[in-house]
């Protein structure tokens, strides 16, 4: 059995009782693989980021980790673990580029805007891939529940403060490729997201999702803070893609995985050697960088083009 589909323990799996060890989710019933201590969980985020998550977590000794019987696709509960707007404020200022202007995955869904006219991005920040659209479409359209993104935004495009499901409700579908970069892994319910993003896409258009990779060798070993609640709800690999697909009655166009890269920077800190520290970091990740491009190892995302029948 592969290392990700491999069930886990931290605690003892008796305790876990009838009412948690199988549970409803979002794509149908779900069986328990991974008990994870919330003090560990703390640990890691101190260790990487200088980060405490302790109030969020509080009151709780365990994460459990659930797997879809029917997609493969495991999430983390209990729901109230995700992370809120201050979570990620506060991240943003200790992870260095989280937020960044160009992703590896915008070259890939341009090609789909070609010969279409109306696009819609869920969760498109301050609009930097809206903007690389400006003069490809007739009409494009962000949504973004940020306030400080939308009141900064770099994109003539609109961009709504709403959700897919009301935009969804109030235009039906409408748009010709409906994409979201890096969000589904975030949010509590993904069933009702691509269900929504479905409804505002036409017949014959492309629905483009970008989310983690679960082959990603520290999400594997589940070494990666980020990869864990707050942050990371939900994961996914290419064959939970195809089963999403199967779920949802799509063609699954085409994946493409992103080739390893040192993603993060740990903050330096200061004193004297502080700047030396810089120096070694930097070079150790030149160096992994090379050797995660010579031999192709899986990064972090994945992209998935999904096409509505008609």
């Amino acid at each position: 059995m592969p290392q990700a589909m491999r069930a886990e323990s931290w605690s003892d799996p008796a305790i876990a009782g009838p009412d948690t060890n199988r549970i409803e989710g979002p794509f149908g019933p779900a069986t328990l693989v991974l008990r994870f201590p919330t003090a560990k969980l703390v640990a890691m985020y101190r260790t990487s980021f200088q980060f405490d998550v302790t109030p969020l977590v509080a009151g709780l000794d365990e994460l459990r980790l659930y797997r879809c019987e029917a997609t493969g696709m495991e999430f983390w509960r209990p729901i109230e673990l995700a992370g809120d707007e201050d979570f990620y404020r506060r991240l943003s200022a200790v992870a260095r580029r989280y937020y960044q202007e160009w992703r590896w995955e915008y070259d890939l869904v341009h090609p789909y805007l070609a010969d279409r006219s109306r696009l819609l991005e869920i969760g498109c920040g301050r609009g930097y891939f809206l903007r690389s659209t400006e003069g490809m479409v007739d009409f494009a359209k962000g949504i973004e529940f940020n306030r400080e993104a939308i009141a900064n935004k770099v994109t003539r495009w609109e961009v709504e403060a709403s959700t897919i499901e009301k935009i969804a409700a109030a235009e039906g579908p409408s748009f010709d490729l409906v994409c979201s970069f890096q969000v589904l892994e975030h949010v509590i319910d993904p069933a009702s997201f691509i269900r929504s993003a479905l409804a505002a896409t036409k017949p014959d258009g492309i629905l483009a999702l970008s989310v983690p990779n679960q082959a990603h060798r520290p999400f594997l070993r589940r070494s990666d803070p980020l990869d864990f609640p707050p942050h990371h709800m939900n994961h996914f690999t290419k064959e939970t893609l195809g089963r999403i697909a199967e779920v949802f009655s799509l063609e699954l166009v085409a994946v493409q995985t992103h080739v390893r890269s040192h993603d993060y920077d740990v903050v330096a800190g200061q004193g004297p050697r502080a700047a030396t520290r810089a120096l070694l970091r930097n070079a150790a990740k030149w160096a992994a960088n090379r050797v995660y491009a010579l031999t192709r190892e899986p990064g972090t995302t994945m992209i998935g083009f999904f096409a509505k029948k008609a």
